[in-house]
């Protein structure tokens, strides 16, 4: 059996997206228990969390052209120790220059484990599908993580969040065993594979890679500061937790949509109209002065960036089979998440939080420019790596 279709690689796979996304998942609670626990205004504690997101951007966006000649399974532990080590290291670490350094070797670890991720989800037959069944997985395991960790911050601040973190880690690390040690002699052939377009399926790339950091960009200066905004509107630091662990439950929903239909759905019209919900549900976070308005708007944003995320990153896979633009789309994703904190944090102390409203509406704006201008590129060079395969 082609190890691709092995059950045993969805657990493998799910072990290293769990640690990939635990930071973007956690961003307010992250954020919140930087400036709690240090006293850092929005702007350093944002500074920090793009730090580490953004190393571990990089790293996808740089490594994947080396990937496929290394070990996959000893390269993806490597990085996954790496940021064991770094989390375990953080809660000893009290200056700023010190924690940016130590989340900063963090993020480079889980950049590694990401981008082996990367390469093996793009030599699948349906990317797009498996990335939503991997997510719909990754987001129950993160649901219950928010919980836990909403409680574990209240009663230890940022170290609360470094708890959760090493917990997970310790659960889902050995199921990276799962993962196959090497490409095999079938899946070399189609490593060997090259794409036709040339020139016009980097022009796509480029616009697909964008297409996720503009996209991301939104999701993460939403939800950096949407536990201030939560705290604004009258709850509690674990009613946040337990809100951000049902919005993932909405997620769950939005992701369920790829994770059935695949590409029998046409990716165009799903995107566009998340980024509509996207948009709109990301304004209401920060213009809520009500309770029940906020716990909506956060419900709705959830879903629409779940349901969308993985025709984003598929799309990017699509264009090769050998995991580069795949790897690239996962970098985009990261440094858009990670240049939110800072760039909202910047915004935020320049001009409040509900100036964050505008960011998001132009950010919107940006992302369904680029998702038409894509699939219209797409149609008029009639390339022969269209977004939908039939």
């Amino acid at each position: 059996m082609n190890f691709w279709d092995d059950k045993r690689l969805v657990l493998g796979l799910l072990a290293a997206i769990c640690l990939g996304n635990f930071s973007i998942f956690s961003t307010p609670l992250y954020i919140g228990g930087l400036i709690d626990a240090y006293g850092f205004d929005e702007t350093f504690a944002g500074l920090i969390s793009t730090l580490e997101i953004g190393s571990t951007a990089l790293v996808c966006l740089l490594l994947p052209n080396r990937v496929a000649k290394v070990a996959l399974r000893r390269a993806c532990l490597m990085g996954a120790v790496v940021a064991l080590f770094a989390n375990l290291a953080t809660p000893w670490i009290s200056s700023f220059s010190g924690l940016a350094i130590i989340r900063l070797v963090a993020g480079i670890g889980v950049g590694i484990t990401l981008a082996v991720v990367s390469t093996i989800l793009a030599r699948s037959s349906q990317p797009d599908r498996l990335i939503a069944i991997v997510l719909v997985i990754n987001t129950m395991i993160m649901t219950l993580a928010l919980v836990v960790m909403g409680y574990a911050k209240q009663a230890w601040l940022f170290n609360g969040f470094i708890y959760t973190f090493v917990g997970t880690m310790v659960l889902v690390v050995p199921l990276l065993w799962l993962l196959p040690k090497t490409i095999g002699d079938d899946d070399k052939a189609l490593q060997s594979r090259v794409d036709s377009g040339g020139d016009r399926k980097f022009f796509l790339g480029v616009i697909g890679v964008a297409l996720v950091f503009v996209f991301c960009l939104i999701e993460g200066s939403v939800l950096a500061f949407s536990e201030r905004s939560g705290l604004r509107v009258g709850l509690t630091g674990s009613e946040i937790g337990l809100l951000l662990a049902g919005s993932q439950i909405s997620g769950l929903v939005g992701a369920s949509i790829p994770a059935v239909f695949g590409d029998r759905l046409s990716p165009q019209p799903v995107i566009l109209i998340c980024l509509l919900l996207v948009s709109l549900a990301g304004v209401a976070v920060y213009h809520a002065d009500l309770v029940p308005v906020y716990v909506v708007a956060m419900l709705v944003f959830s879903f629409g960036f779940f349901a969308a995320i993985p025709y984003l990153i598929g799309i990017c896979a699509r264009l090769d089979s050998n995991g580069v633009w795949a790897a690239r789309g996962a970098g985009g994703n990261l440094l858009g998440g990670g240049a939110a904190p800072f760039v909202a944090g910047t915004v935020v102390g320049a001009a409040g939080h509900e100036s964050l409203g505008l960011i998001v509406l132009l950010f919107g704006l940006a992302s369904m420019v680029c998702t038409i201008f894509f699939f219209r590129a797409s149609t008029e060079k009639k390339t022969t790596s269209l977004p939908v395969s039939n």
